[in-house]
């Protein structure tokens, strides 16, 4: 549970607090919980806090075990929840605003569906859909940095294809006010993702494996897609983003630089095979239905 708080906060000051601690005292619980496993699962002096790969499978497996003792608790006490009527979908704020108006009735089309969507961070959603918290995630995945979902346990559908790359406004763009990718005496403005976030860690994978180097000046940093496609858009700065999905949207932006410096995207759609709610199993036949 020490862990899992950690996850959830991501720092270690409020998750001691949580678990009504000093952190000095939560800082050697973690560290224990390390020599048990082997492997050190959180990546110090950054923060807020990032977990290693590591950590990253470990919050998966200890989430789903907690989910477990909860289920094997309500079924002994006999106080076993009724099958909800409704679906719980989690998903990014990204593709809240970009994918559900235009394919929720596609979906749910003569199935008289309702559900609840979930909003979160990419790993706190996973989290989320290992703790029996969800039913359905739908998020960006890339296929050179698959999330920690043991596919023997949980179904994946590709949706659709995207292309993560730095974009920017057309009409800055246009008028020739910077060169991708920077030199030193016009460095080129960035807003940037949280090395903790999921795109963070592929911007990360992106600009070690470029072409050449970056030259920038990271003057923003956001884990909120609003604020980076609002800055993005009226032309402050370069950003990675999901080009189709940005393209879709109306945005009036342009993908820059060579493929070197985007990394393939795919829309992926994720529950867990033990979960047999009809209302679920209903949805999930008709993903693969909406267009390409």
């Amino acid at each position: 549970m020490d862990f899992l708080v950690l996850c959830d906060t991501k720092n270690f000051t409020r998750a001691a607090e949580l678990r009504h601690v000093s952190q000095a005292a939560f800082s050697r619980r973690i560290q224990a919980l390390e020599v048990w496993a082997k492997a050190t699962l959180v990546e110090r002096g950054t923060s807020p806090v990032r977990l290693t790969d590591a950590g990253q499978r470990l919050r998966v497996s200890a989430a789903e075990i907690t989910a477990k003792i909860s289920s094997a608790r309500a079924e002994v006490s006999g106080t076993e929840a009724l099958e909800a009527e409704h679906i719980r979908i989690g998903t990014t704020s990204l593709l809240t605003n970009l994918m559900l108006p235009e394919h929720w009735r596609t979906w749910s089309n003569g199935k008289s569906l309702s559900a609840h969507v979930k909003v979160g961070d990419v790993y706190d959603l996973v989290t989320e859909l290992a703790a029996g918290n969800i039913d359905l995630l739908i998020v960006f995945q890339c296929p050179s940095l698959p999330l920690y979902l043991d596919r023997k346990r949980y179904e994946a559908k590709v949706l659709m294809p995207d292309v993560l790359r730095p974009m920017a406004s057309r009409a800055w763009v246009d008028s020739g006010s910077f060169a991708w990718p920077g030199k030193e005496s016009a460095p080129v403005p960035l807003m940037m993702w949280p090395s903790c976030d999921y795109f963070g860690r592929l911007v990360d994978k992106v600009l070690r494996d470029a072409p050449s180097r970056l030259v920038g000046n990271r003057i923003l940093e956001s884990s909120a897609s609003e604020v980076i496609r609002a800055m993005t858009a009226r032309g402050f700065c370069v950003s990675w983003l999901p080009e189709r999905a940005i393209m879709k949207s109306g945005l009036d932006c342009v993908g820059i630089g060579s493929d070197g410096w985007s990394l393939p995207l795919e829309i992926t759609a994720f529950r867990d095979r033990e979960n047999d709610a009809r209302p679920l199993l209903r949805l999930w036949d008709s993903l693969s239905e909406s267009p390409t």
